[in-house]
């Protein structure tokens, strides 16, 4: 037998975190230069070349929005979302189950949640449905048709043992 191997580790929280972090400086970046370059386009806008100059102020500011919708919806608001769930499979209560496990290709978006994946674990005929978050199911993928013991919290897998 192999030792437990956790989903996540304190460490890998703490560099999400830091991805984060990051992540919000990069949105205010691009916020706050866009703004600037407006700024900038208005200071240099005359009667002359008033008609290209709203166009590129349109243009810099439509690009930032969505490149800022972009970065808060699929970075930052997903990263908070793997961040909460990798610390409730560190604090919640655990139960084990062991079997034969298939990584199955169903997928299921959580509304203002993590995006899992379902997995199946075939204990000498008995199958089990477990949850793993996305990211994750990659490293579990390797162990497909391999005799494992899972360590479940809420539903969702924490932790594996190759047995």
């Amino acid at each position: 037998m192999e030792t437990i191997n956790e989903l996540y580790s304190p460490e890998e929280i703490s560099r999400l975190e830091k991805k984060r972090k990051v992540w919000r400086a990069v949105f205010w970046c691009v916020a706050l230069a866009a703004l600037a370059v407006c700024a900038v386009l208005a200071l240099l806008t005359r009667t002359a070349n008033e008609l290209q100059m709203r166009r590129l102020a349109i243009l810099v500011s439509v690009a930032a929005g969505w490149a800022d919708l972009y970065i808060r919806r699929f970075v930052i608001a997903d990263t908070g979302h793997e961040i909460t769930h990798a610390r409730m499979l560190l604090d919640s209560e655990r139960e084990t189950c062991e079997g034969v496990l298939t990584v199955t290709k169903e997928r299921l978006r959580i509304r203002n949640s993590v995006a899992i994946r379902m997995v199946q674990l075939d204990d000498h005929g008995t199958v089990r449905r477990i949850k793993v978050i996305e990211t994750k199911a990659g490293e579990l993928a390797k162990l497909n048709g391999v005799r494992v013991r899972l360590c479940l919290a809420n539903g969702y897998a924490a932790a594996w043992e190759r047995l």
